[in-house]
């Protein structure tokens, strides 16, 4: 994550035009999906929903997060248990 906000940080230091809240709404949104994803996978659902929100604030295809939120459970839910 802290490589991916460096870069992102680099990179909307060098657009200098009238562009750059689109370009770091995008980086936003980018950071969020892989928090997103991070937390999903740690079983943090409601810091999940957290960064979807900001996320869809900053961009709309944040709202794949309660997609990918529903396919982990119906994973989870199919699995027969270890044992």
């Amino acid at each position: 994550m802290c490589a991916v906000g460096f870069y992102q940080l680099l990179t909307v230091a060098g657009f200098g035009d009238q562009y750059t809240i689109y370009f770091t709404s995008d980086y936003v949104m980018i950071a969020c999906w892989f928090g997103a994803v991070y937390c999903l996978r740690t079983g943090r659902v409601i810091e999940a929903a957290v960064l979807a929100l900001v996320g869809a604030w900053a961009r709309e295809q944040m709202l794949l997060v309660p997609v990918l939120a529903g396919f982990r459970w119906l994973r989870l839910a199919t699995t027969p248990p270890a044992g």
